[in-house]
């Protein structure tokens, strides 16, 4: 993973605020399972993997930057997305922490599609090799995190809809899913992952 990788690249409003209530221990369980499955978790120092829920119309929360190493989250380690503006590159969140460097990402699939309600970027070399040629994927000169990456991806989350999977080919390892519930686009990827080690 490169020294860039976990580094947030948007321009960031960030107020320091009490989440509201959630679920916390139904996003754990699906959580724990992507981390068993190394989905998310931590390479040469530095998190990876994320995942975001629909609150509501405007607003995502989303796990904090630099989570992957965490074996169980709590409410500190959460932000909300209340605004993005992709032509500017800019992000207004709030909560105990800063969101995640994928956080624009996030954004992009929500606002392309109103049926979605979980995205999860999730990291794993093998599964990544096998999607470059089998899911739909974004240009290999786009890094996360920028406008370019987020209007690649809000087209591809326009034709897919609700529920829809690809591959970052230029973010080594890279893989987006998102669906109408958590536990869809979970089920996904790690159905992906248990397909490449059959018994």
């Amino acid at each position: 993973m490169s020294e860039k990788e976990g580094v947030i690249k948007f321009k960031l409003h960030w107020k320091e605020t009490r989440l509201p209530h959630f679920d916390l221990a139904h996003f754990n369980h699906w959580r724990t399972q992507l981390k068993e499955a190394g989905l998310v978790g931590v390479e040469d120092g530095i998190g990876f993997g994320n995942i975001s829920i629909r609150l509501d119309e405007e607003r995502f929360l989303i796990t904090g930057t630099q989570t992957g190493h965490l074996e169980s989250l709590t409410e500190s380690d959460f932000s909300i997305v209340t605004q993005e503006h992709l032509e500017s590159n800019e992000l207004w969140a709030e909560g105990p922490a800063k969101p995640s460097a994928e956080s624009m990402t996030h954004a992009a699939v929500y606002l392309a599609s109103q049926q979605t309600n979980a995205v999860v970027h999730a990291h794993h070399k093998r599964l990544w090799q096998y999607a470059l040629s089998n899911w739909l994927l974004t240009p290999p000169g786009l890094a996360y995190g920028t406008q370019e990456m987020a209007e690649s991806v809000i087209a591809v989350a326009r034709q897919a809809g609700g529920f829809g999977h690809l591959v970052m080919a230029g973010h080594e390892g890279g893989l987006l899913v998102w669906a109408t519930e958590l536990e869809q686009a979970c089920h996904f990827l790690l159905d992906q992952v248990a397909s490449l080690n059959p018994e």
